[in-house]
């Protein structure tokens, strides 16, 4: 679906072979999921380290989950390439689960400090909210 030029795309579903967005489309979905659920998908799996940035304990996995169902937002931080950073939310049309989310990534050069942070996070959020009241109306 396309709302006045950006493309919202449904996340895919809860069987955790859903795939990135940039980097880290579904990470506000993961972050939903239940404990047991990640248990397997992490014993089946693995945390396979790409980068040095990795997520690769499961300590730090909750970690970061848990900061992400808190804020209602997903920072990547190279954990998949190299000098690739973003920022990622996702939203839905009940309060059950997400429907589709909604990023942005770049490079570390030119996304970083208070521009990420504040800047971009706050476009992203806004958009996501504006999609969101479309999307129900």
């Amino acid at each position: 679906m396309t709302l006045d030029g950006v493309v919202v795309e449904p996340l895919a579903g809860h069987d955790g072979n859903g795939r990135p967005l940039g980097e880290r489309r579904e990470d506000s979905e993961h972050a939903t999921l239940e404990s047991d659920r990640i248990d397997e998908i992490v014993s089946e799996h693995g945390l396979l380290a790409v980068t040095n940035n990795t997520l690769s304990t499961e300590q730090s996995l909750e970690t970061e989950r848990r900061s992400i169902r808190d804020n209602g937002i997903a920072f990547s931080r190279q954990e998949q390439f190299e000098s690739v950073v973003g920022v990622e939310t996702s939203f839905g049309l009940d309060e059950r689960e997400p429907a589709a989310a909604i990023g942005v990534c770049g490079l570390l050069e030119r996304l970083s400090g208070r521009y990420l942070q504040e800047d971009i996070t706050g476009q992203v959020l806004s958009t996501a909210k504006s999609i969101q009241v479309e999307l129900t109306q």
